[in-house]
């Protein structure tokens, strides 16, 4: 920005005239250099000629010299003030420099000026995005779309405002719209990948994170998107290779290395991922993800006491990280400190860790007599889950002294009925959207089933000498008495060794039956299988490797007839 002007100075209107066309061209053709001496050599001649400097200012903008631009710019509006541009362009120098309440004052000029162009309302929106002001940022992009329909970078941008509004769907919305009207914009096919994948659509968003990774292949940003858009699927082999290739390209990104290692714990690889974990904290000591999922690796290595300390350590940083404390619930579970324990459980809806987590229009029983109120008890979690709860509910209708319902998966609706005749059983009221559907509530007080035990189970003792509180269908029972019988003498065992998710974060919990040939060589065993969901093939291996029958029914359903899985299970 330094450059003299031409000694071959315009003279008069037309030379005037001329030198600053030749010098438009230079600039809309790149050739800056050429561009700056033709600028100097017109205000050479002409010191208040506004456009030349206006024009040099947008020139000492695009050069990185925001400063300068400033005072180009504004001696332009001084010289010719009601000029739409000037204003506009005045705007994005400041925001250059940090300046973003007054580049919103040059935007609005400039949109009062010109109030059909859709650039000034699209900066101004800017404007108010770097203030964190994104209802109004998106009141001036919606505006620049409704003048030009096809402007895609304020579509986009429309839908970063919207987001930031947590307005999802109407997010979703504009960064597609963007992605069609500009296919080769890399950051609408990023950010529309996360819309889509926060909406639950999982193949469409690993679609646009595929599309921006063939825009830009070298990207480490683009291989980290496409990494968190199958992280989410669940496709962790897949996330582990995205990510370390983003990790080439960028190989201290703490984000990336925070989210390989969770990929890494998915897959029960917990030692590696502890590495990954370390390798941000070494550049950054304090960073609480970091310690909290450091916690997370310990954990599942089992150095339980390193693990309490990162989970406490993150609490100092974060004393409302939610799941810090759950983690240490779960830890002093583990070890018996039952008051700790339950206290630090009550955390498990915050950290996201529990579904589903319900918001319902009465107050929380904190075990006080209910004196003729009703309460609702509702499930949580999963069906194995609502049945370890259920071991407190007869505790709870016995003591509370007042009326009880219980809300449970509908497939436990009859057992849990005649096991609790004295309870309300019904199906769980909440709609797939997660909407109460008994308004106003028929209950006066409620209470999720897994805050059951931090209310009557305060020590180890309070466990001992149950009874089954399930009660299986007479009838149903007496049915597969006569089944079981038929399989010939022997005691009849039944047996079940994994969950339906077995994922590779789980494996440690669950058994493979190709470890089962001691338990199989036992003799006078009969065995019947109890294992739900898809294990025809597992059970056909063991079969055959260990000359062992696992006997098993093709009318028993054992994943949906809870009543028939009692009646089996009651024989066994």
């Amino acid at each position: 920005m330094n450059q003299s002007p031409d000694q071959d100075s315009p003279t008069t209107p037309d030379d005037l005239a001329a030198r600053l066309g030749r010098a438009v061209a230079h600039h809309r053709a790149g050739r800056l250099a050429d561009a700056e001496r033709d600028y100097r050599t017109v205000l050479a001649a002409h010191p208040s000629h506004s456009d030349a400097l206006h024009l040099l200012g947008v020139l000492a903008l695009q050069a990185g010299h925001p400063g300068p631009a400033v005072e180009l710019i504004e001696e332009a509006i001084r010289q010719a003030g009601g000029v739409a541009d000037y204003h506009d362009n005045l705007g994005s120098a400041l925001a250059a420099l940090d300046r973003h309440a007054e580049a919103a004052d040059a935007h609005r000029m400039a949109v009062a000026l010109n109030p059909l162009a859709a650039r000034p309302r699209h900066n101004l929106g800017n404007a108010f995005q770097a203030q964190a002001l994104p209802g109004l940022a998106a009141l001036a992009f919606t505006a620049a779309v409704e003048l030009e329909p096809g402007y895609a970078k304020a579509w986009y941008n429309l839908g970063n405002a919207l987001r930031d509004q947590n307005r999802r769907a109407d997010a979703l919305r504009a960064f597609a719209r963007a992605a069609v009207l500009a296919p080769a914009m890399v950051e609408a096919h990023t950010n529309l990948s996360d819309a889509l994948s926060a909406a639950g659509r999982l193949d469409e968003a690993l679609t646009q994170a595929r599309a921006a990774l063939r825009l830009r292949p070298d990207d480490a940003k683009v291989h980290h998107n496409l990494g968190t858009a199958l992280q989410r699927k669940g496709s962790y082999e897949g996330a582990e290779i995205a990510y370390r290739e983003a990790l080439k390209r960028a190989p201290d990104n703490p984000v990336t290395l925070n989210e390989l290692g969770s990929v890494l714990l998915k897959l029960g690889r917990p030692a590696q991922a502890e590495q990954c974990f370390r390798r941000v904290l070494s550049r950054n000591p304090h960073a609480v993800e970091a310690i909290h999922n450091l916690g997370n690796a310990l954990r599942a290595q089992g150095q339980f006491t390193k693990a309490e300390a990162c989970y406490e350590e993150a609490l100092a940083h974060d004393p409302d990280l939610a799941s810090a404390s759950d983690n240490l619930a779960v830890i002093a579970l583990l070890h018996g400190r039952l008051e700790r324990g339950w206290e630090g459980y009550e955390r498990r809806f915050a950290a996201g860790r529990v579904l589903p987590d319900r918001r319902i229009d009465a107050p929380r029983w904190r075990g006080e007599g209910l004196r003729r109120r009703r309460l609702l008890v509702w499930r949580e979690q999963g069906v194995g889950d609502e049945i370890l709860f259920a071991s407190c509910y007869g505790d709870v209708i016995a003591w509370g002294g007042g009326p009880v319902t219980i809300e449970t998966d509908p497939r436990l609706v009859s057992l849990f009925a005649r096991s609790f005749p004295r309870a309300t059983v019904r199906a769980e009221t909440l709609d797939s959207e997660g909407r109460e559907t008994v308004v106003p509530p028929d209950f006066d007080l409620q209470v999720p089933a897994g805050s059951l035990p931090g209310l009557l189970r305060g020590t180890l003792a309070s466990f001992d000498q149950f009874t089954p509180w399930l009660k299986p269908d007479p009838a149903r029972t007496a049915l597969w008495r006569d089944r079981l019988d038929a399989l010939g003498p022997g005691l009849k065992v039944g047996i079940g060794w994994r969950s339906q998710l077995a994922t590779p974060e789980h494996k440690g919990a669950y058994t493979t039956l190709d470890q089962w040939g001691p338990l199989f060589a036992l003799p006078g065993v009969v065995f019947v299988n109890l294992q739900y969901g898809d294990c025809a093939e597992e059970i056909a291996a063991a079969e055959a490797r260990f000359g062992v029958t696992i006997h098993r029914w093709d009318d028993l359903d054992l994943k949906d007839d809870f009543e028939a899985a009692a009646a089996v299970t009651a024989n066994l």
